[in-house]
Formats: C-alpha cells, sequence, structure tokens
C-alpha cells in the first residue's frame, strides 16, 4: 500500500564538514529531500512530500533515515522526524457569496472605523 506523507527531519549537533554528506544521505533514503536549510552550520532540516511504499511503516522509514544519517555523520548526531500522513486529514470548505463579501466588508469596515475612533489610526 502506498501512503502519502509530509516529513520533515531535523539534524542537529552533527560534524559541520559533513553537512552535504548528511543531505545526499537522507536525499537517499526519502528522495524528496531536495530544499533543505542550515542554520548557522548547527542545524539542518528539510520538508517536502512524498510516498511511503511496501508497507514500511512511519517508525521503520525514521530509523532507517536516522541510521543513514548517522553513517554519513561518522557517529550520533541529533535526528527528528516527523512524519505527517496527507490522507484523510481533517479538512473544511469554505465558500462565499456575494451576499458574504458585502457583510465581510461592512463588518470589516466598521472594524477600521472603531479602531480610528479609538486614536490607532
Amino acid at each position: 500500500m502506498i501512503r502519502s506523507y509530509r516529513m520533515t527531519v531535523s539534524i542537529q549537533s552533527f560534524d559541520p564538514r559533513k553537512s552535504n554528506i548528511i543531505k545526499r544521505a537522507a536525499e537517499e533514503e526519502w528522495v524528496f529531500f531536495f530544499n533543505w536549510h542550515e542554520c548557522q552550520r548547527k542545524h539542518l532540516f528539510s520538508t517536502s512530500e512524498g510516498y511511503l511504499s511496501g508497507g514500511e511503516t512511519e517508525d521503520a522509514f525514521a530509523k532507517r533515515l536516522a541510521k543513514a544519517i548517522w553513517a554519513a555523520n561518522g557517529g550520533y548526531c541529533e535526528v527528528e522526524v516527523v512524519a505527517v500522513c496527507l490522507e484523510n486529514l481533517p479538512s473544511k470548505k469554505c465558500s462565499f457569496s456575494v451576499d458574504d463579501y458585502r457583510k465581510l466588508r461592512s463588518a470589516a469596515t466598521k472594524s477600521t472605523e472603531a479602531h480610528e475612533d479609538r486614536g490607532n489610526g
């Protein structure tokens, strides 16, 4: 079964000289990681969407990813993986009519006038 996920990996306390090696190792485990953010060479993180397949669980994926990152780092570093299944997420649809538009615009105008009357404008 294939399931869609948003995966976020956060890596800290790694050897900054191995930053690119760590990124490549993570990308080999989750090919969708490609937009990396690095903060002062102390924190790497990436978020992307993709698929787990073959019955792999979120825990199994996280362990596989952590082992690859540790191997690339040459030892332990902090690894956090957040897996959000994107299937059947709660959602809410909002549609607005012309009447809704008028009501919301009127309410916004009144709110702005009240704000200005208090001397905040």
